[in-house]
């Protein structure tokens, strides 16, 4: 007669097994999500400062070579003269006109035409994001809005 001295083998796995796994994958999950939404935000952003050192080189050549003067100043004729290209931004050229828009689908506007301080206002999902391009670039070139709207003064503000 045989007896049994061992414990038998468990076949397959257990409830308790099979949760914990879920909560670890889930967990993960969570992290790498939130990792991700970030580096999108980041990524954004950085295109939007691409966008503000080319806009500012683009407007600043348009004054040299306009004498200080900025009336008219606007997408289509930076583009025509060549001072911006279709080709590395976001702007949208048609025959009515160009705008560039933000990758948040927001359009940017050109703004202090009639002054020797002309403007960019770029509107962004939040303030936060508007405050890290005040770090970048200082508040003598940016100031935020309570929306998150930064305006980039292309000379920078006197004083």
């Amino acid at each position: 007669m045989k007896t049994l001295t061992g414990q038998l083998k468990q076949a397959g796995i257990s409830l308790l097994e099979v949760l914990l796994s879920l909560a670890i994958i889930s967990i993960v999950l969570v992290m790498a999500v939130q990792w991700f939404g970030k580096a999108r935000s980041d990524q954004q952003l950085n295109i939007v400062r691409t966008f503000i050192g080319a806009d500012m080189a683009a407007i600043q050549a348009y004054g040299i070579n306009n004498n200080g003067d900025y009336t008219g100043l606007d997408w289509k004729p930076l583009v025509d003269n060549g001072y911006l290209t279709t080709d590395t931004k976001n702007l949208n050229c048609t025959d009515g006109g160009c705008t560039q828009v933000t990758p948040w689908g927001k359009d940017v506007t050109i703004g202090g035409q009639q002054t020797a301080q002309p403007t960019l206002s770029i509107p962004l999902p939040n303030s936060n994001l508007c405050q890290n391009l005040v770090q970048s670039y200082g508040a003598k070139y940016v100031a935020c809005d309570d929306a998150g709207t930064a305006t980039i003064t292309i000379n920078g503000v006197d004083g």
